[in-house]
């Protein structure tokens, strides 16, 4: 997915090259857009020391949007609830949950229904989340 600043650095360096704008007009709007794609500004986010709440640095899972923000979890997790304890490990690197195995309804196709610790769920048929990929490893390993 693009994120606005690499959309905007596309539409002025397409105007440039249709000639519709200088040099002069785009040059320190491009420096700008190619320093939001290299580091973006974070944003939601407090300075350090300034007196905001809210953390300084995002969990681990965190989504954001094209503008950079959060995703708020669908799930909202209260003190009271238990511990995220994470029961697959993706082959990528990403530790998730399972909440559910269930059927869908339509066809009854094997479905699991599962979370990773900001709280985002997903959903995907059984037959995917269980296949073994070409090297061997299964696409979510269970955690033992």
């Amino acid at each position: 997915m693009m994120t606005s600043a690499e959309r905007n650095l596309l539409l002025i360096l397409a105007r440039a090259m249709r000639g519709r704008i200088g040099v002069a007009e785009w040059d320190g709007e491009v420096d700008r857009l190619i320093g939001e794609i290299v580091s973006p500004p974070v944003t939601g986010i407090g300075p350090i020391g300034v007196g905001k709440t809210g953390p300084q640095n995002p969990p681990p899972g965190t989504r954001f949007d094209e503008e950079g923000v959060p995703i708020k979890p669908l799930v909202d997790r209260t003190p009271s609830d238990p511990p995220w304890k994470p029961t697959h490990w993706h082959y990528r690197g990403d530790y998730y949950r399972v909440i559910v195995r269930s059927l869908r309804e339509s066809d009854l196709t094997p479905m699991v229904t599962y979370d990773n610790q900001a709280g985002v769920a997903f959903t995907r048929p059984a037959q995917e989340f269980d296949e073994v990929l070409a090297n061997g490893r299964r696409r979510y390993e269970p955690i033992k």
